[in-house]
């Protein structure tokens, strides 16, 4: 995974919330979610878990995750797959009308 602002590795976070509370699944678990769900946010944009992570953390999720966020701190907003299919579908047909 390419990022071109330095951020966290996703390692030291895992590393530091082991440290800090144990288990990534059972933190997950804590915080009433599925197992895995940490370790996905880890990889995807999850802002309602960036914020729990940072906060064990002692961060603000931009400091963990600069991609993720907007210069004032706010998360980016994330593309739908369903409106990413819809623009690669007027994308095609526009491609189509031209030949």
């Amino acid at each position: 995974m390419k990022r071109t602002v330095a951020g966290m590795h996703p390692e030291d976070i895992k590393a530091a919330l082991r440290q800090r509370e144990g288990s990534l699944e059972k933190l997950s678990e804590r915080w009433g979610y599925h197992s895995t769900a940490v370790s996905v946010c880890l990889r995807k944009q999850w802002p309602a878990l960036e914020g729990r992570i940072a906060k064990v953390l002692d961060k603000h999720p931009s400091a963990i995750w600069p991609h993720r966020y907007n210069p004032d701190g706010t998360p980016k907003s994330r593309r739908s797959k369903a409106n990413r299919n819809t623009q690669k579908s007027q994308s095609n047909m526009q491609l189509r009308e031209a030949a």
